[in-house]
């Protein structure tokens, strides 16, 4: 663990001198915020007679291994801005009765989101303001029962004139037989005071017909079928909703829900049309690519 602790702390200050004193003091908050979590869910003094300094070291492992991959999204250099990530966690314990006795877990929440790191204009402060979800709830999606939750919002795009950012939220509810994720964008025009990015803003006239066609082609490359007209229906419905879209270098990219094509799983997983073939379709006054 020693090893594992010297290289996140190594990782953290390298991160703290690579971001302005705006995003400095934002890390530091995560920071502070990802210990507590920690003294919460892998207490040093054993808090139940199952907990042995061996399950400690193991969730010790687990959450620094977790906090090195976070720490990946901060200080990136994406189109014109550096962007920071902010994170906060929160846990819940409760106790659950096995063969082996009474055990200790928790339920886990987990928020992240970036920020512009030192923003000069009204224009990324604007972006900021609205990009920023705040702190982590307890509350969850589970209708008064408890589970745990991990939303992620992450910058898949940026241009001279875009911002473009997909959320996933990933949601285990007690009791229930699996979890569910479902998944969204946020495209917004950062030099316009960051209004929603529309379809206008983007396509010709009569786009929706033939952006359904290229992803339908897409999907027919991958070997993805349909089960039925209703799947395929659900499918081409989805491609063509705005909050659905992320934009990428490569293409336009349609991330489906666990239920979008009208089943649990039934989804073909991210799709994506390459800008090359989504040219004709483009305004001449186009934001994109």
């Amino acid at each position: 663990m020693s090893a594992l602790d010297d290289q996140l702390t190594r990782v953290y200050e390298q991160k703290i001198e690579s971001l302005s004193p705006y995003g400095a003091d934002l890390l530091r908050k995560s920071e502070r915020n990802w210990l507590r979590y920690v003294e919460i869910v892998c207490p040093i003094t054993p808090i139940s007679e199952n907990n042995s300094r061996a399950d400690q070291a193991n969730c010790l492992h687990q959450l620094y291994q977790a906090r090195l991959h976070g720490l990946d999204a901060v200080g990136r250099k994406i189109g014109p801005f550096l962007f920071n990530q902010v994170d906060s966690f929160a846990a819940e314990p409760y106790n659950i009765s096995d063969i082996s006795g009474n055990l200790l877990e928790f339920h886990d929440q987990h928020l992240s989101y970036p920020q512009i790191d030192g923003p000069k204009s009204a224009d990324t402060i604007t972006w900021n303001k609205i990009s920023n979800k705040g702190q982590v709830s307890t509350d969850t999606k589970c209708d008064n029962q408890q589970g745990n939750e991990d939303i992620r919002y992450d910058i898949s795009y940026v241009n001279n004139h875009v911002i473009s950012m997909v959320w996933t939220d990933y949601t285990y509810c007690d009791g229930t037989s699996h979890g569910f994720v479902s998944s969204g964008s946020d495209n917004r025009v950062w030099d316009q005071g960051s209004r929603e990015l529309t379809p206008a803003d983007v396509f010709t006239t009569g786009w929706p017909a033939k952006l359904q066609q290229l992803f339908w082609n897409v999907l027919f490359k991958k070997g993805w079928k349909p089960r039925n007209d209703e799947e395929k229906r659900a499918i081409l419905e989805t491609v063509i909703e705005p909050k659905k879209w992320s934009f990428t270098n490569e293409g336009l990219s349609v991330s489906f829900g666990a239920y979008d094509a009208g089943c649990y799983g039934c989804d073909p997983g991210v799709t994506t049309v390459r800008w090359i073939t989504l040219r004709p379709l483009l305004t001449t006054s186009s934001l994109l690519p």
